[in-house]
């Protein structure tokens, strides 16, 4: 049964979500929420912001038990960043998302004739709770749509300690494909909204939980349009924030930053190690 903190954190987060209500595209939108146990004069802490323009801030609370909680959240088209930890007791939650207008033209083809469109999403991250037995729990969601119905792309994924250890549950990291079907010069809503949560320890213990979406979200490119079945080889892409959407967002790493990358999470993966131990 999750502890009281959880039920004071759902109701937190949820008011600071509807706070940051979706406004018409192009629009990005923010919220952070960390709430430890027994709040101090540090705590808790609550933001949300929408803009046209990129979002990007952090927050820190402390509780009288000595719990601590930290967040951050980044948005820009196409980017979506965002993390969280919780020590003691108590929670934190995010969310980012962006939403724009996207109109794709093939020279040459009738406008509204119905037309094919493939694309992905990229998302990376990771999750971490214990010591085992306290009933913490992290997790995140990503949905990306193309259109205006439901999203064609819908992740969520979960480390929860249920009392006879931890397990992970839902979508793996990774890339992610989609295909949808639209009219030649019409315009459509492109959006990703990505989620995280953690609630550390529970009314008689204390934990830690956290989510590290930091290298997160990213849009990665349209791969294909179709017409008739046939791949088209050229096309004329607009937006309304002015955004290329026909390339993947997501950064190559030359070949020194990814040895150093995989370096430094070989030492994050034994600090974790020995964090259990």
């Amino acid at each position: 049964m999750p502890s009281p903190q959880a039920f004071r954190w759902t109701a937190a987060l949820l008011a600071a979500l509807l706070c940051a209500s979706v406004h018409a595209a192009p629009a990005i939108n923010a919220s952070l929420v960390i709430n430890p146990s027994l709040p101090n004069e540090f705590g808790p802490f609550s933001r949300s912001e929408s803009s046209t323009d990129p979002i990007a801030f952090s927050g820190v609370a402390g509780g009288l038990t000595g719990s601590e909680g930290s967040g951050s959240v980044s948005a820009r088209y196409g980017v979506l960043k965002t993390s969280g930890a919780m020590e003691g007791r108590g929670a934190v939650g995010s969310f980012v998302m962006f939403s724009d207008m996207v109109t794709v033209t093939v020279p040459g083809v009738s406008v509204g004739r119905e037309m094919d469109l493939s694309f992905e999403v990229l998302v990376t991250g990771n999750l971490d709770i214990g010591p085992l037995g306290t009933r913490s729990y992290a997790q995140w969601k990503l949905d990306a749509h193309y259109g205006f119905g439901s999203p064609e792309v819908s992740l969520y994924g979960e480390l929860r300690d249920d009392g006879n250890g931890a397990a992970y549950g839902g979508s793996a990291f990774g890339t992610y494909s989609a295909t949808v079907r639209v009219r030649n010069g019409s315009s459509y809503r492109v959006s990703m909204r990505m989620e995280g949560a953690a609630l550390a320890g529970s009314v008689s213990s204390s934990g830690w939980a956290s989510y590290d979406l930091g290298n997160s979200a990213y849009w990665g490119g349209i791969t294909s349009v179709r017409v008739g079945g046939a791949e088209v080889s050229s096309y004329v892409l607009s937006s309304e924030s002015g955004t290329d959407y026909r390339n993947s967002m997501a950064p190559i790493p030359e070949p020194g930053a990814l040895a150093m990358m995989l370096a430094g999470l070989g030492v994050l993966v034994g600090l974790q190690r020995r964090r259990r131990r």
